[in-house]
Order: structure tokens, then C-alpha cells, then sequence
């Protein structure tokens, strides 16, 4: 166990072969996973090898305490956790089941990544309308999303952290005037879990969808949905299975008698060797604590702003207290994005473009020798 009031991040570091050949920069596209994970899965996959479903129980029972661990991550309950095989599929389970009727709308703000438009949409043909809130300087307040709603509006839906510029919405705010609207609040948390702290119960989410391979270092194609036990009542099952019933097991059982908790989504067989590898995760970043993990990057990330601002370099990440996160985006007024980043690649820092910018993703085991290392890189 890791102590999570004063973590070695050296040790922690030592996890993660991937530092050994690169600056890692790139933790809001997809992680390295550490030993500690390629372990576990490496376990699970030796078991199978030699003893096939005899071994089936065990990782059963595990998977059973991987709902435990992200519900720990996000102040939930084990009942309110289905596990998806990407943040998509969660946020088609609010999509596809919503009781929606023609004419109702649902909001997201501008620059959503696609995994929160296309499913809102595809609604279009029940005649759902998706409308789409303007930001200003890449950001929006709870008074702009205000503002969109109307009677006709039973969904928010929205990306705890932007996966372009960092912006981080206040959940909080948001959620109550959901809640106080009678609006379904939809979030997909896949720039913020592992790196933010999130609270689902304080922040009114009534669903909520992300998946392993970015902040959380996991596997990719396994991740986690928070479908609240009040929004469970409001959601039918777009996509029927034998794991989504009662009898799951009686296979000639045709009854429809739904599980009573989020596992009724979970329709098939589950990703148990993703499963292994989240959990292995989860237990890491928990042991470790999510407030010691957010304060170490947003230490990196403040470093990294104080230099790069007094070299010329221009943030275009939101820099109020309230609205920061692990995603940092800068340009240059007079050198071509494209140089910069092309320069960050032949140092082998690995990071990526996004709207006109380059963007920076440290996650707690980089280190100021990394960040000095991209301060050289920089024309």
C-alpha cells in the first residue's frame, strides 16, 4: 500500500517502463499501462492457459471488486456500476434509452468530443434535436447553459474535462440545475477519472461514462458507467442479453426479468481480461490517492505554464483556479504549431495537436526533468 498523505513519486515512477524511452505527455489520448497492470493481466491470461473455465469463479468475483473500486473512485454504489467496452457505449446506454418524444431536445456544448454527439444525433430520426452550446474563449459557464434551456430540454449532456483545451465544468453547479430542472445529467468522465477527483453523488450526475486507457491507465475496450438507481427507473435497456436477466445463468429461461441494478446493461460476456487490468488500476491510483494525484499535476502543469508564458508561448487552456485539469494547450503567435510540435517529437516527447494548439497530458509520475526536457525541445 502506497501512502497516499506523502507518495514517492520516484517509485512510482520505476512502474512505468514507458519512461525510460519517452517524455509520456500524452495521457488524454491513450496511457502507457504500468507493471503492476501488464502483471495482472499477464496472471490472468497464464490461468486460462492452463485451466480454462475452471478458473471462470475466480475472475468472476473479481470483477465483482473492480464495481467496488470505481464506485470508491466516484462516490458511488457497486450497484450503480456497469462495465462497457468504451465511453461511447455508456453514453449510448442514456442515448438509446432515454423515454425521449418528438420534440425534445438535449444540450452539449461546442467541441464535444464525438463520443458525445454522434449518439445524441443519431435522435434526430425520433425527431430529438441536439443543440449545441456556444463556448467563449473555450469555455462556458452554468449561466450560458442556462440560457439553452427550454421546456422542450430533458438532457445535458457534457465532458467533465474538454479533451481539446482542459476546460473543466463545474459539475457541482450543473448538476443542481438539473436537478432542479428535472434534466437528465449525462457526463462523459474520460479526462477527468484518475486525474480529478469526481463526485457523482455531490455533483447530482445521473449517468456517467468513461473508459480505462486514458487518466485511469488502464486497458483500452474496458470501462466503467455510473447509472444512478434513480435514473435506472428512466432508462430502458436498448440492447437485450442473457446477462442483463435475473436467471442469467438458466439459458433456456426466455423470461424477460431484468437484473434490478446497472448490471441489466451489461448484456453479454464480460471483458474479463480488460476487467483484470482495470482493476489493477484502480487499486494503484486509489492507493495512492486522487486529491495526492491531482495536486502533483497541477503542480506539473503550473511549472509548465510559468515557463512556457515567459518564453512567448501562449496558453489557450483556461487558467481559473476552477477550471483547470490535467490537459495544458499553448501555441505560438508567430511559430507554426505544426514546427512545435514536430520538435516536441524528434526530443520524443510524446504529445498531440488539437485545435490549432499543442496539448500536454502529464499524468503524477512525470517529473521536472520531463518538463525541462520539453522547455528544450521548444523552437
Amino acid at each position: 500500500m502506497i501512502n497516499d498523505r506523502n507518495p514517492d513519486w520516484d517509485v512510482l515512477r520505476s512502474l512505468f517502463p514507458v519512461a525510460q524511452n519517452y517524455i509520456y505527455f500524452n495521457h488524454a489520448a491513450v496511457s502507457p499501462t504500468s507493471l503492476i497492470v501488464k502483471k495482472q493481466i499477464s496472471d490472468c491470461l497464464e490461468k486460462y492457459c492452463f485451466n480454462g473455465i475452471i478458473c471462470n469463479k475466480e475472475f468472476l468475483d473479481l470483477a465483482d471488486q473492480t464495481r467496488i473500486l470505481a464506485a470508491q473512485l466516484i462516490n458511488a454504489k457497486p450497484s450503480e456500476i456497469a462495465f462497457v467496452k468504451n465511453t461511447t457505449q455508456g453514453i449510448q446506454l442514456a442515448a438509446n434509452g432515454i423515454r425521449w418524444q418528438k420534440g425534445d431536445n438535449v444540450l452539449i456544448p461546442e467541441n464535444e468530443f464525438p463520443a458525445n454527439v454522434f449518439p445524441w444525433l443519431n435522435l434526430s430520426r425520433q425527431g430529438v434535436r441536439t443543440r449545441i452550446i456556444p463556448l467563449t474563449g473555450g469555455r462556458f459557464t452554468v449561466k450560458d447553459l442556462e440560457q439553452y434551456i427550454d421546456k422542450k430540454t430533458k438532457a445535458v449532456s457534457l465532458s467533465a474535462v474538454s479533451f481539446t483545451n482542459g476546460f473543466r465544468s463545474d459539475l457541482k453547479e450543473i448538476g443542481q440545475l438539473c436537478k432542479d430542472r428535472g434534466i437528465f445529467f449525462i457526463v462523459d468522465a474520460i479526462q477527468a477519472l484518475g486525474a480529478l477527483e469526481v463526485d457523482v453523488s455531490q455533483c447530482n450526475v445521473d449517468l456517467l461514462s468513461a473508459d480505462a486507457h486514458k487518466w485511469l491507465l488502464g486497458p483500452q475496450g474496458i470501462g466503467i458507467s455510473y447509472i444512478s438507481d434513480a435514473m435506472l427507473e428512466h432508462l430502458d435497456v436498448s440492447n437485450l442479453g442473457y446477462k442483463s436477466m435475473i436467471d442469467d445463468s438458466d439459458y433456456l429461461n426466455y423470461k424477460i426479468r431484468l437484473k434490478s441494478d446497472a448490471s441489466r446493461f451489461e448484456e453479454g460476456t464480460l471483458n474479463i481480461i480488460g476487467i483484470v487490468g482495470l482493476r489493477a488500476s484502480l487499486e494503484m491510483l486509489l492507493s495512492i490517492g486522487i486529491k495526492s494525484i491531482e495536486k502533483r499535476i497541477s503542480e506539473l502543469i503550473n511549472i509548465l505554464i510559468q515557463n512556457l508564458t515567459e518564453r512567448g508561448y501562449l496558453i489557450k487552456s483556461p487558467l481559473r483556479d476552477n477550471e483547470r485539469s490535467g490537459i495544458l494547450s499553448f501555441y505560438h503567435n508567430k511559430i507554426a504549431t505544426d514546427k512545435i510540435y514536430q520538435n516536441l517529437f524528434k526530443a520524443r516527447v510524446v504529445c498531440a495537436k488539437r485545435d490549432n494548439a499543442v496539448r500536454l497530458s502529464p499524468h503524477f509520475y512525470n517529473n521536472l526533468k520531463d518538463i525541462n526536457i520539453v522547455l528544450d525541445a521548444l523552437p
